[in-house]
């Protein structure tokens, strides 16, 4: 059954959806009906957060301020777009052979959030959400060439993020500017 875990998934350069495209995402978890996995390469400030808080109209306090964080610091990734009020951290300086990651749920232990933001220690990185597929539903993605499936290797979560998609597609002999067409609208 854990055929992918601790695994990465490569977007392949024709992947067009916009949490995807260009995406790495280390499997976390695998069940009988779900994989889930973390995005690693994408910078919170780069991801139009309104499309994922937009259907609550009264903000609260706490929902302001972490707008206001998230636009500001380098150590917090979009995980994905599944349960963006939950926050997985990573302690970079535990990093060993494999990922492992912290949930938090950002309205119980709003504090513990605040502390991490605001701390000096670049060891630390804060990923929102995460992604999820049935399980078949990724086997289908995988089959019909919107994903290649790699094992995971440590150097790569060291590295910049712009740059860590572009490292996996040409380890795998990827050449991103040969494709035609489309995929990847899940």
């Amino acid at each position: 059954m854990n055929k992918y875990q601790s695994k990465v998934l490569v977007a392949m350069p024709n992947m067009v959806d916009s949490f995807f495209s260009q995406s790495v995402v280390f499997i976390t978890t695998e069940s009988l009906e779900t994989v889930e996995g973390i995005i690693l390469n994408k910078p919170v400030s780069q991801v139009k957060l309104n499309s994922l808080t937009s259907s609550e109209t009264q903000k609260t306090q706490e929902e302001k301020i972490l707008k206001n964080l998230v636009s500001q610091s380098s150590r917090l990734f979009f995980g994905g777009p599944v349960d963006f009020g939950t926050v997985s951290l990573l302690e970079l300086s535990d990093v060993n052979q494999s990922l492992s990651f912290n949930e938090v749920i950002i309205e119980k232990n709003f504090s513990f959030f605040q502390k991490i933001i605001f701390s000096q220690n670049n060891d630390q990185r804060l990923y929102f959400g995460k992604s999820v597929w049935g399980r078949g539903q990724l086997f289908e993605e995988i089959a019909s060439g919107d994903w290649l499936l790699k094992d995971y290797e440590p150097q790569i979560i060291n590295m910049e993020a712009k740059n860590m998609w572009g490292y996996l597609i040409a380890a795998l002999g990827i050449e991103k500017y040969s494709f035609i067409g489309e995929g990847g609208r899940s």
